[in-house]
């Protein structure tokens, strides 16, 4: 399990007949271990910013706090999947989500099953956040967000449980008959048994109320999806599971449901992920890695933060110019600013348009009016001219 200390053992990658050795066939597994006093900054870092969005979060109006949530649920459930190649309808998401949460009436057209699956899982995951770890939760999980493949004919998905095939489950790239070997698994007749290791670890080192943490989420968090994505239990859907403990440990370690969304920042450096991993399965010296799964939350935490002060900015600005005849036009396009790049974004007559598909002619009296109102502040001059929302 896991340890706090160093062993520089652990440190050598093991040939044995030209096949490297996986942490998974090592005696020692599943005997984790590094320096904690080396990530002691990051992890007072990683303190300071949580305590610091759960201030900020705590003092929004419910309406704020509810607008957070979703779009937070939303961008996770969204980079998540496209991380395994899954590309679906934000829109589609977020409307699933809201539904899910009671935040919206039942949509009167139908969700795909990937959008609504992958939204489920989400929800699920954040209303339990405080239950403990278990195999029914995780083949809940993988039921959510795999159901669309149950009548794929072409490749069969054991929906709700762990893999029994006793073909070795290997991750590879590479043409048919030049496949290179990333990864390969426990076999299927060891995943029960190493589950039930996992999750009893995960478990034993949750938050318990009036004692401290063994470990500070964000560690917890790095631990348990190496060694889920280790074991690799599932015939598919390992990585979105495997994310989503670890945003449940985060969350356990928050209080609360995290609003940062650690798979934003996986995606955008997915080729360094994937091979943070890959090296993360050949040595039980895991000092690397959880230093870069800390530097990659603590990235996410601000990027969450920018989000919340983004809504902040938006209430604040929509309180100021609350009494003014704003259109629906205006009012969408403003929102679009908002969305985007609120200081830096550049409403054009010809974004304009685009946006509220209005005409030109409507489009330069709507942004004269803006201008005239204070909502805008206007850069340069003639063709060159545009708008972006007023400095604090």
């Amino acid at each position: 399990m896991y340890q706090s200390h160093h062993n520089l053992l652990l440190c050598e990658v093991i040939n044995v007949k030209d096949h490297l050795m996986y942490t998974w066939q090592r005696p020692e597994w599943p005997s984790y271990s590094y320096i904690r006093d080396e990530l002691s900054p990051e992890i007072q870092q990683y303190l300071k910013q949580l305590g610091e969005l759960s201030g900020i979060y705590g003092c929004m109006s419910t309406d704020d706090r509810a607008a957070v949530l979703v779009e937070s649920m939303v961008s996770n459930a969204m980079d998540t999947s496209e991380i395994e190649g899954e590309n679906l309808d934000r829109r589609s998401v977020r409307s699933s989500i809201k539904q899910f949460l009671q935040l919206a009436p039942p949509a009167t057209g139908r969700a795909s099953q990937k959008e609504s699956g992958v939204a489920a899982m989400m929800v699920e995951n954040r209303k339990t956040v405080f239950e403990p770890l278990s195999a029914t939760y995780l083949h809940t999980l993988h039921e959510l967000i795999l159901n669309h493949e149950r009548d794929n004919v072409l490749v069969k998905i054991n929906l709700g449980q762990y893999r029994t095939s006793p073909e070795p489950m290997q991750i590879v790239s590479g043409a048919v008959g030049y496949e290179t070997v990333h990864y390969e698994a426990p076999p299927s007749s060891q995943v029960p048994q190493e589950m039930e290791a996992f999750i009893t670890w995960f478990n034993d080192t949750a938050p318990k109320a009036g004692q401290g943490a063994k470990l500070s989420g964000v560690e917890r968090a790095a631990i348990a999806h190496l060694w889920f994505e280790t074991i690799h239990p599932y015939d598919d859907g390992n990585g979105r599971i495997g994310r989503a403990i670890a945003d449940k440990a985060l969350s356990q370690d928050a209080g609360q449901a995290v609003l940062f969304n650690v798979a934003s920042v996986l995606l955008k450096n997915r080729n360094e992920y994937y091979e943070r991993l890959n090296d993360a399965s050949l040595t039980l010296d895991v000092q690397e890695w959880v230093s870069w799964f800390v530097g990659v939350t603590l990235k996410a935490q601000s990027i969450a933060k920018e989000g919340i002060d983004r809504v902040l900015e938006k209430t604040r600005y929509w309180d100021k110019y609350s009494q003014l005849p704003i259109n629906d036009r205006q009012q969408k396009a403003i929102n679009k600013m908002f969305a985007l790049n609120p200081r830096d974004f550049g409403m054009t007559t010809k974004k304009y348009v685009s946006i509220t598909k209005c005409s030109k002619a409507t489009a330069s009296r709507d942004l004269a009016q803006l201008q005239e109102w204070g909502c805008f502040e206007v850069e340069g001059q003639g063709r060159g001219t545009h708008y972006n929302l007023p400095s604090r």
